[in-house]
């Protein structure tokens, strides 16, 4: 039930805010498809409301609890330098990942 009214709430509020007005001076140029501080402010209440979810079900303090928390922690370690490292590839001129030369076969 939670789901289906924010998914409603989210296509509510987008259909009143409408569409973006680009704002840089050059017009041809397209602006990201997002807006870096709603994302960060989203994941920041998501992570929040996760945590207390997660670790609350444990109803104490004890290992369970702390297990929850790590694993809730987890994928923010591996996610975020993942998404910097492909943030700076698209928007930095970076060299192309290749694998490691091998010697030739004998």
């Amino acid at each position: 039930m939670i789901h289906i009214s924010a998914g409603f709430a989210g296509l509510a509020s987008t259909l009143l805010i409408g569409k973006r007005k680009i704002v840089s001076e050059n017009r041809n140029e397209t602006p990201p498809p997002h807006n870096v501080m709603l994302v960060y402010l989203g994941a920041a209440i998501l992570w929040v409301g996760w945590f207390g979810f997660n670790a609350g079900s444990a109803i104490a303090a004890n290992q369970s609890a702390s297990m929850a928390m790590l694993v809730c922690r987890m994928p923010l370690y591996v996610c975020m330098p993942l998404y910097v490292l492909m943030h700076l590839r698209t928007h930095i001129s970076l060299p192309p990942v290749r694998p490691p030369s091998l010697p030739p076969s004998l």
